[in-house]
C-alpha cells in the first residue's frame, strides 16, 4: 500500500490499469475517461467496486465514491485511499453507513445556513422558501463536491420551462450562491470554520440577463381601458392606489408604507421615510430536525429602498392627488378606521382582475412605475429630473429609458399631469 509509485492525481497519465482496487471518474455525468486530462482535481472523484457479481444471490458489484481527487493529500495516497476503503468495505457487510467526516451534503449545508447567517438578511422569508421548495428536493442529497455547474443550469432550466421570467429566475437562484459563498467561507462576516465548500462552483452561474434596458408601460389605449376596468372594481382602495402610483411614480413599497403624519397637506408635500416590508424574521424553531425561520407580515421599515433615509415629493402641480388624499383621510375617520397608514390594504386581486378585463398582460403594481417614468421620459424629462421624480439610486437606473430620448419635482409633476389629466 505505501510502495505504489503511480501518482493518483497526475490526470495526464492516468491509466486504470497502474492503479488496482481504485478509478476515477469525473463529477461531471457528461464526461469520461477521456476527459480527465483535461480537468481540474476538484472535477474528479475517486471510486472503488465493492462486492461481485453474483448470479445464485443476485448481487451485483456496487460502485462508491470515496472522495473527490483533490481531497487526496500528495503523500501516502494509497494508504489514505484504502482506509477509505476499508471503511465502505464495513459499511457494506453491516449495511450500517459510517459518517465520513469531510463529506457535506448540501442538505446539511443548507441547513447550517438557514440556522446560522440567514436570519440577518432582509429577504430571509423569500430565501429559506426556495432553498427549501427548490433547491433542497433537487441537489439536496448530493455531496457538496458532486454539484456542478450543469447541475445548477439544469435546475435553472427547468424554472424558464415552467414560464419563469429571467429576473424571477436570478431572485431564485441567488439563495443556493449565498449558500455555497457561505460554505466557502468568502462572506467574512458569517465565517464556517473549518470551511465545507472547496471550490464555489456557482461563481461561474451567471446572471441571466433580464433585457429590461426598456420596461413594459401603458399605452395611453391600455390606460384608458384599465381605468374602466378600475372603476368598475368592488375594491374600495385600487383607485386610489392606482392613481396615486401613476402619478407619483413611487415604489409599491413606498406607497403602502405612507403614514398619515407624512403628508404636509398645508405645505402640499409627501415625505417617504419608511416602506412596507412584506416580513421580518422574529425568531426560529426547529421542526421535524429542520429549522424553521418565523416571521412577522406587513411590517414597516425606515428608510427608502434606494439606501437614503427619506425623499420629499412636492403636489403644488397634484390638485387631483391632494383632493384624493384629503378624501380617503376623511372618509376613514368616517368609518373608524384606525389606522397610520394611507394605503391599508392591498388590492392586489382585484388588481390582476381588472387586468383581466381590460385585456392587459405583462403589467403588475410595479410595472405603474415605469409607466409614469415613461411618459415623463417621452414628454423629454432630463435624466436628472427622471432619478428626482422617481426616486432612483443613480442616473444609471434610469437610462432604461432612454429610448423615448429624454432630454426637479415640480417641473416633472405638471409636465406628468397634463398627460395623465388631460
Amino acid at each position: 500500500r505505501e510502495k505504489m509509485a503511480v501518482d493518483i492525481k497526475d490526470l495526464k497519465n492516468y491509466k486504470r490499469s497502474a492503479i488496482p482496487d481504485f478509478f476515477l471518474k469525473p463529477i461531471d455525468r457528461d464526461k469520461g475517461v477521456d476527459d480527465l486530462p483535461n480537468l481540474e482535481t476538484w472535477e474528479v472523484n475517486v471510486m472503488a467496486e465493492l462486492g461481485e457479481n453474483n448470479s445464485v444471490t443476485g448481487e451485483r458489484v456496487k460502485r462508491v465514491k470515496l472522495c473527490c481527487l483533490d481531497k487526496v493529500p500528495d503523500q501516502k495516497q494509497f494508504v489514505f485511499l484504502y482506509d477509505k476503503l476499508e471503511k465502505k468495505k464495513k459499511e457494506y457487510r453491516t449495511g450500517k453507513p459510517e459518517k465520513i467526516g469531510d463529506e457535506k451534503t448540501v442538505s446539511q449545508l443548507i441547513e447550517k445556513y438557514i440556522a446560522g447567517p440567514l436570519a440577518a438578511i432582509g429577504d430571509s422569508d423569500k430565501y429559506q422558501k426556495y432553498l427549501r421548495s427548490i433547491w433542497e428536493p433537487t441537489i439536496g442529497a448530493m455531496d457538496i463536491s458532486e454539484v456542478t455547474l450543469d447541475h445548477l443550469l439544469d435546475v435553472r432550466e427547468k424554472m424558464r420551462d415552467a414560464g419563469l421570467a429571467p429576473a424571477t429566475i436570478n431572485n431564485r437562484t441567488q439563495p443556493i450562491k449565498s449558500v455555497f459563498r457561505y460554505g466557502n467561507n468568502a462572506d467574512k462576516n458569517y465565517p464556517l470554520r473549518p470551511k465545507w465548500v472547496e471550490h464555489d462552483i456557482t461563481k461561474d452561474l451567471k446572471a441571466i440577463d433580464p433585457n429590461n434596458k426598456t420596461e413594459r408601460f401603458l399605452s395611453f389605449d391600455e390606460l384608458k381601458r384599465l381605468r374602466e376596468q378600475i372603476d368598475l372594481s368592488e375594491s374600495e382602495n385600487l383607485a386610489d392606489l392606482f392613481e396615486f402610483l401613476l402619478a407619483i411614480g413611487c415604489r409599491w413599497s413606498e406607497a403602502m408604507g405612507l403614514t398619515w403624519d407624512c403628508i404636509d397637506f398645508k405645505e402640499g408635500v409627501i415625505t417617504f421615510n419608511k416602506v412596507l416590508t412584506r416580513s421580518k424574521y422574529c425568531g426560529s424553531e426547529v421542526v421535524n430536525g429542520k429549522t424553521v425561520l418565523l416571521h412577522e407580515r406587513n411590517v414597516l421599515r425606515s428608510g427608502l429602498k434606494n439606501g437614503q433615509n427619506s425623499r420629499i415629493m412636492d403636489l403644488e402641480n397634484y390638485p387631483e392627488v391632494l383632493e384624493s388624499l384629503k378624501q380617503r383621510r376623511k372618509n376613514q375617520m368616517k368609518n373608524n378606521i384606525n389606522s397610520d397608514r394611507v394605503f391599508i390594504s392591498n388590492p392586489r386581486k382585484a388588481f390582476e382582475t381588472a387586468l383581466r378585463r381590460a385585456k392587459i398582460k405583462n403589467f403588475s403594481f410595479h410595472t405603474i412605475r415605469h409607466t409614469c417614468m415613461s411618459y415623463l421620459a417621452q414628454m423629454s424629462a432630463t435624466p436628472l429630473e427622471l432619478k428626482a421624480h422617481g426616486g432612483h439610486e443613480d442616473i444609471k437606473s434610469v437610462e432604461r429609458y432612454s429610448h423615448f430620448d429624454p432630454q426637479l419635482t415640480k417641473r416633472t409633476s405638471n409636465l406628468l399631469r397634463a398627460k395623465i389629466y388631460g
